[in-house]
């Protein structure tokens, strides 16, 4: 039997105070939201030979003035450095993506997309952002709007280091 996701979310809350179950399900709930909306982009991505991580690598390659190091992309991306290697290499094999020695540092290597990897998403967005438009369906455009501002303001917080210790 497929558990229910309220249980899920739930899931050893009781006897927390209430703000922090709160607090804590608003975050279980997040983490649910964003995995089914990462498996939806997955499969509407394969059609083009790419995932959404491997999108959102490119979205910032190609939103950056400058080419960007590894180490960038990781921090960017939150994710390891072996991640980045990972996703980077796929995409210079399939084009979208070029990899150079760095000038100043010739162990590093950088960075930049290529122009095929913005005819991609100039090819794809009117279709991605009708579909994904419609995962908001049943809410008004200010909840819509207020959703995303809150999200914003978590998203700041995290950038300005205030962040869960590790």
């Amino acid at each position: 039997m497929q558990p229910n996701v309220a249980n899920i979310i739930a899931a050893d809350l009781e006897g927390a105070a209430p703000t922090t179950r709160a607090r804590v399900s608003a975050f279980r709930l997040v983490l649910a939201v964003a995995s089914d909306f990462r498996a939806a982009m997955d499969r509407r991505y394969r059609e083009s030979g790419i995932t959404t991580q491997q999108a959102a690598l490119l979205a910032i390659c190609l939103a950056a003035p400058a080419p960007l190091r590894q180490g960038e992309l990781a921090l960017r991306l939150g994710v390891s450095q072996q991640n980045v290697r990972q996703l980077t290499n796929s995409l210079v094999r399939k084009g979208l993506l070029v990899e150079r020695v760095d000038p100043a540092d010739r162990r590093a290597r950088n960075f930049q997309a290529e122009a095929d990897a913005a005819a991609l998403f100039e090819a794809r967005n009117e279709g991605d952002f009708e579909e994904i438009s419609t995962w908001f369906d049943g809410l008004s455009d200010d909840e819509v709007l207020h959703f995303g501002n809150v999200l914003a303001r978590l998203l700041g917080r995290a950038h300005r280091g205030q962040r869960p210790a590790k």
